[in-house]
């Protein structure tokens, strides 16, 4: 009788302690499936987020970049005005019959260039080919002064567009003025200048 209880109160123990463990496995399971889909919630929602944020992101670039560009522009319109009323009220450009002889450097390669060009004119008066800053330079000076900014006269060099600084407000590291050097019509690369281009076909 005493072996028969016993192996029921084993048998009843046994079932308890299954039944346990099994409650506890089943457990275990629910909170694990519960974390991985809370665990993929958060992921999905932390993805969604980011691409909003990205977004926004993006548009504030935009928008900036285009305020920037506007806001260029319009300077940019502002100064060519400046710049053609000042250049009508002194005359005009032009190229006088007498020429002048140039030791051009180009900007990119620093290799150097003999030529002989037109003198520049504004009304009657020619531009020089000032370098020294402290000296006085038609025209470009007055319009830095008005618009601000550096102003630059470019003449054309030969048939390829190259383009040379014969009067500016534009200096190089140690104050003298950029007159004289070049803007290559392409690079080193063989690669088109743009604004070359651009200012070539009259854009």
């Amino acid at each position: 009788m005493l072996r028969w209880f016993t192996t029921i109160r084993a048998r009843i123990m046994l079932a308890l302690i299954s039944i346990m463990c099994l409650f506890s496995l089943t457990l275990l399971l629910v909170v694990f499936f519960e974390k991985q889909a809370i665990s993929e919630t958060s992921s999905a929602q932390i993805d969604e987020l980011v691409r909003k944020e990205t977004g926004r992101i993006a548009q504030d670039v935009f928008l900036m970049c285009r305020s920037v560009h506007e806001s260029l522009l319009s300077r940019l319109k502002s100064g060519m005005e400046v710049a053609n009323e000042a250049v009508r009220q002194a005359g005009g450009l032009s190229l006088s019959p007498e020429r002048v002889t140039w030791s051009a450097a180009s900007e990119v390669s620093g290799q150097g260039a003999e030529l002989s060009l037109p003198r520049m004119l504004v009304g009657s008066q020619w531009l020089g080919q000032t370098r020294e800053r402290s000296a006085e330079v038609p025209l470009v000076d007055r319009l830095h002064t008005l618009a601000g900014g550096d102003v630059t006269v470019f003449q054309r060099m030969n048939e390829r567009g190259d383009m040379l600084r014969v009067a500016t407000t534009a200096s190089d590291r140690n104050g003298a003025r950029l007159t004289g050097t070049f803007v290559p019509a392409s690079g080193a690369d063989g690669v088109a200048n743009e604004a070359i281009q651009s200012v070539l076909h009259g854009s």
